[in-house]
């Protein structure tokens, strides 16, 4: 399960941005890479067949080029070593040795330079193959990107014992294995409540109130009745095509949470799939939620959901268009 932040909004727009996006990016985005790549490679043949020719050409007139210097730097080694024999037996000077060690520099200076216009021309002048586009990750789906804007963060302090209950609630339900669904934190329907813990996915709604101090379980049941019907008149009133879709999300499941955290596991984990709830009807759902807990007075600043998904889309392009330039 995902914990929610409060602030996001306009999430159906969002993903359906960002679903387009990916069509696009998989269909006409994919076709424009890999022509361009195939037309890439043509012209790398093309320089490969270039520089094979130069090379074939070079290589004997390097060869001629070096002749002299290597002839050079072998007679050099000979007339030092002939010049330290004398020295050693005819006791001559050493006249012989210091003109055969010039040698030896001039002819592998000499040496060095066809070596480096070897490695310019041959070695360092070849033609790089073009990377293939899928390899550079360039067509990476922006859906799992843009989900990851959804994550909340539970508060770093607790203020007292319902905000420590909660904490190990959610983090117990955050620890279940739940594709496609989603927790709210003190989500507020009305101006006067939060409703400590609201979950909400493919399998149905669940709201729980959590237990407090003095409070009795008729207290309990009744607080838990009140934001069950804050909650529904919100689809009602925000979302009603998606309640009349949908006459399963009827009745919102829950109850109140007072020690064990894992007493609703069983429950919402085996809940059967309501059919056809799918990701964007779940996020009409939490939008319609989430408008009116914006509207309640619950976390003035927001997040657009649809302004972030085209920010990605924007700059996925951008690197898409980038690489068709090089």
């Amino acid at each position: 399960m995902i914990l929610l932040d409060n602030r996001v909004s306009d999430l159906v727009r969002g993903y359906d941005r960002v679903s387009q996006a990916d069509l696009r990016l998989q269909t006409e985005w994919r076709q424009h890479l890999l022509q361009k790549y195939a037309s890439r490679r043509d012209k790398h043949t093309s320089a490969i067949g270039v520089y094979v020719e130069r090379a074939r050409v070079l290589k004997p007139q390097l060869s001629i080029i070096a002749f002299v210097p290597l002839a050079m730097l072998i007679g050099g080694l000979v007339v030092t070593v002939v010049g330290v024999l004398l020295n050693v037996y005819a006791g001559t000077e050493l006249t012989w040795s210091i003109g055969g060690v010039s040698l030896i520099i001039a002819g592998a200076l000499g040496i060095g330079l066809p070596t480096l216009l070897w490695l310019w021309q041959v070695k360092l002048a070849k033609p790089a193959a073009p990377t293939h586009p899928l390899r550079e990750d360039l067509l990476a789906r922006l859906t799992p990107q843009w989900r990851e804007k959804l994550h909340g963060a539970l508060p770093v302090t607790t203020l007292d014992h319902r905000d420590a209950g909660a904490r190990d609630f959610i983090e117990h339900l955050q620890s279940l294995s739940a594709d496609s669904t989603y927790i709210l934190y003190r989500l507020r329907q009305t101006r006067d409540e939060e409703i400590d813990v609201t979950v909400l996915g493919a399998r149905g709604i669940w709201v729980f109130v959590l237990g407090r101090d003095a409070m009795s379980e008729e207290q309990l049941r009744q607080q838990w009745h009140r934001m069950v019907k804050a909650v529904f008149q919100t689809f009602l009133t925000r979302a009603p095509d998606l309640t009349k879709r949908f006459p399963a999300l009827e009745p919102i499941k829950g109850g109140g949470v007072l020690t064990d955290p894992k007493a609703w596991d069983q429950e919402i984990t085996s809940a059967p799939i309501i059919p056809g709830l799918d990701d964007r009807a779940i996020f009409g759902l939490i939008d319609a939620l989430l408008e009116q807990h914006h509207a309640s007075g619950g976390d003035a600043a927001t997040i657009s959901m649809s302004a972030h998904a085209t920010k990605m889309i924007r700059q996925a392009e951008a690197r898409l268009r980038g690489w068709m330039n090089q």
